[in-house]
């Protein structure tokens, strides 16, 4: 199997730590198995510090683990996933389009993860870039997870999601994703 290069700062992270339960979404999220909710993708929410990357880059390593030989997980930060997705279909001729990293990385088989999902600033064009591509994502059962200090199960968090984001991405996320939400304090400051 490949090894899965992870930053030094998550450097523990492993398949293996990963709660019992997180670790049963992950599993059918691989398989393409949903849950009785019908769920199959994985969000991981709380307020910084929480552990919500560590987690993401556990997931990851369970991926490049167990999916076939040469498939890497992609990780991004929102941030740096609507800097490459702006770039790529700014730069391509229509006739081209097919050929650029935005149709590249919605349909590729595997693990998506976007980490601190809700975190940068949007204009319509990346609200449609995301939209465009977690739909995809979603309808052909492609495995994605977002991470995010979004609380979709607080009416507050919904409604701010729902006026950067919109109805159509807020809605998906909170009717498809398996939702884990990590409490505590921050563990960044001990």
């Amino acid at each position: 199997m490949s090894t899965l290069r992870i930053p030094p700062e998550y450097s523990s992270a492993s398949a293996d730590k990963l709660p019992q339960a997180v670790r049963e979404a992950v599993e059918r999220m691989a398989k393409k198995e949903p849950n009785d909710a019908g769920e199959l993708f994985i969000a991981l929410v709380g307020p910084v510090g929480t552990g919500k990357t560590w987690m993401a880059w556990s997931v990851a390593d369970y991926f490049a683990k167990t999916q076939e030989f040469g498939k890497f997980p992609l990780f991004y930060t929102e941030s740096e996933l609507l800097d490459r997705l702006r770039h790529a279909a700014s730069t391509k001729k229509a006739d081209t389009y097919t050929d650029t990293f935005v149709v590249a990385t919605k349909k590729t088989q595997e693990l998506l993860v976007i980490d601190d999902f809700g975190a940068t600033k949007q204009t319509d064009f990346s609200i449609e870039l995301l939209t465009d591509l977690l739909e995809y994502r979603i309808s052909w059962h492609l495995p994605t997870m977002i991470t995010s200090n979004l609380r979709l199960d607080q009416l507050e968090a919904v409604q701010q999601a729902v006026d950067v984001y919109g109805e159509r991405i807020v809605s998906r996320i909170a009717g498809r994703f398996h939702t884990f939400i990590l409490d505590g304090k921050d563990r960044r400051k001990g």
